[in-house]
Parts: structure tokens; sequence; C-alpha cells
């Protein structure tokens, strides 16, 4: 392969993705490099991966509501 003596198989590329954890179409040239919030992915990923599927649905939904809402909704304030 490295040397280019025969052609790398569609199942050889998405076996490097995952082993070098990029996206599929990076290593084909499709896509650039990973973005900068890609630690960020990550972390959630690995932080999330031992919820139960209720609770991964319950975080998608707050997620979802902090893009719809452009972040989380104001405290509320102190009538004392």
């Amino acid at each position: 392969m490295e040397a280019g003596r025969r052609k790398v198989s569609t199942l050889e590329l998405r076996e490097f993705a995952r082993l070098y954890r990029r996206p599929y179409e990076w290593l084909v040239g499709e896509q650039d490099d990973q973005p900068a919030d890609d630690a960020v992915t990550q972390a959630l990923y690995r932080t999330t991966r031992g919820l139960s599927e209720q609770d991964r649905a319950q975080l998608l939904s707050f997620a979802q509501f902090l893009s719809a809402a452009g972040g989380p909704p104001p405290a509320p304030e102190d009538d004392s």
C-alpha cells in the first residue's frame, strides 16, 4: 500500500479510520482536519458512553435545547 503497488480497499480504509480515530472522509481527502472542538467532542463521548439510553436521550434533548436557545436560560432573580 505505502509503495503504491496495490490499492487500499474500502474495508481497510474504514479500519484505518477506526484505528486512528479519524473520519473515513478525512482519510480519503474529502474532509479537512478535525475541528478545534474535537477534544470536547471526544470528552463528551467518553463521559456519556456509560450512561443509560434514557439518560443519553435526556442529555441529547438538553443539548438540542441549548443549541436552539443559544445557551441556557437565565437564572431566576432573587426577590428577597
